[in-house]
């Protein structure tokens, strides 16, 4: 996946850099882009370029007021 780069608070995702080599090509990255959910899943895995992954996160720990009465019943979370 790579080493921790950073955050992006706007965009609510994380990066990583310089992960092991793919064969023949660049280094490892990664992008995981979170979004409010009831519990910690990951929703998709893909790789639109070669070694560049872009990962989507449900987790509770992005959401915001806002969005718990919209999304998900107060029990849920």
């Amino acid at each position: 996946m790579g080493n921790w780069k950073g955050w992006d608070h706007v965009k609510k995702s994380m990066s990583f850099t310089q992960g092991t080599k793919c064969w023949n090509g660049p280094a490892r990255s990664a992008v995981v882009q979170m979004e409010c959910g009831p519990e910690d899943e990951i929703l998709s895995v893909a790789e639109p370029e070669t070694c560049e992954y872009v990962l989507r996160l449900a987790t509770p720990s992005v959401c915001t007021e806002a969005d718990l009465p919209q999304r998900y019943g107060h029990e849920e979370l």
